[in-house]
């Protein structure tokens, strides 16, 4: 079974950033990183997915 990575990116401003950070904490999702640019900051995070389609990279399906 194939596993692939999902990712989400977040732009939230100082004042969030705590909120933010606790809400990705009770996610299925790892903070990967974060990132200030200006007064924005930017949290990238991940989460690993399992690929149950069992689909080979030509879109068949493997053998059982």
């Amino acid at each position: 079974m194939a596993t692939k990575m999902e990712w989400k990116v977040m732009q939230v401003c100082g004042h969030e950033l705590q909120e933010s950070l606790e809400r990705f904490s009770q996610s299925e999702y790892e903070i990967f990183t974060i990132q200030n640019c200006e007064s924005k900051w930017f949290i990238i995070a991940r989460k690993t997915v399992k690929d149950r389609s069992e689909k080979s990279v030509m879109g068949f399906r493997a053998p059982d």
